[in-house]
């Protein structure tokens, strides 16, 4: 399995750049919505839509988080804290 979420990622950033790169070059004419932005694009609108994009990705592929594994469910109970010599 983890041979396939590297490559999976790996491919979602590289989407989400694209789409950022897209954004950055759309928005050098005005074409984000201000009046005139200038010979540069528009940088936060890029970036947001990268991190837009790594979220949208990740929600319909289903991509897993760094720290899950695959038995993470499977786990023994745990050992009762109360004493029997305890008294109440």
């Amino acid at each position: 399995m983890d041979l396939y979420i590297a490559p999976v990622n790996g491919v979602v950033f590289a989407v989400a750049c694209l789409v950022g790169f897209v954004v950055f070059q759309r928005s050098k004419g005005g074409q984000s919505g201000h009046p005139h932005v200038g010979p540069h694009g528009d940088l936060a609108l890029a970036i947001a839509s990268i991190a837009a994009s790594i979220v949208a990705l990740a929600f319909l592929l289903g991509l897993p988080g760094t720290g899950s594994t695959p038995d993470e469910g499977v786990r023994p109970a745990p050992a009762s804290t109360l004493s029997s010599t305890m008294a109440p």
